[in-house]
């Protein structure tokens, strides 16, 4: 009987993979979303302007869209499950470092890091196997 539409000896582990791609995306999502709704707030408690805001945003984006095919190139190089454990780890402490920043400055600082991170763990699975 297939499972999830896969068959053969190895579907369990395509379903995994399928599986840890959706929860990758369905993070990076959800983190974009959490800024994007904590944005007022982080005007009124941190005293950022609408320029410091948007350094905020796009420091992620142009962090994630700059570097999505280096971790790309860094999963076939050094394996897909060690970059994408890695670029987890990296987000969890990059995101950990924006939630207890006092200063805008301070979280347009880890919001790059946090968009690097986030490109290994969500691109590094996803390549096809060779």
């Amino acid at each position: 009987m297939p499972l999830f539409g896969f068959e053969g000896d190895n579907a369990r582990e395509k379903v995994i993979v399928l599986l840890t791609m959706c929860f990758a995306l369905a993070m990076a999502m959800l983190d974009n979303t959490v800024v994007n709704v904590a944005l007022p707030t982080i005007s009124d408690k941190l005293g950022a302007g609408v320029s410091g805001l948007q350094w905020i945003v796009d420091g992620y984006v142009l962090a994630l869209a700059s570097l999505l095919l280096t971790g790309g190139i860094l999963g076939d190089r050094y394996g897909r499950k060690k970059i994408f454990l890695s670029g987890l780890a990296v987000f969890t402490l990059a995101s950990l470092g924006c939630g207890l920043s006092q200063a805008p400055d301070s979280s347009s600082r880890s919001g790059p890091s946090r968009g690097s991170a986030r490109r290994s763990s969500c691109r590094a699975p996803c390549q096809s196997s060779r």
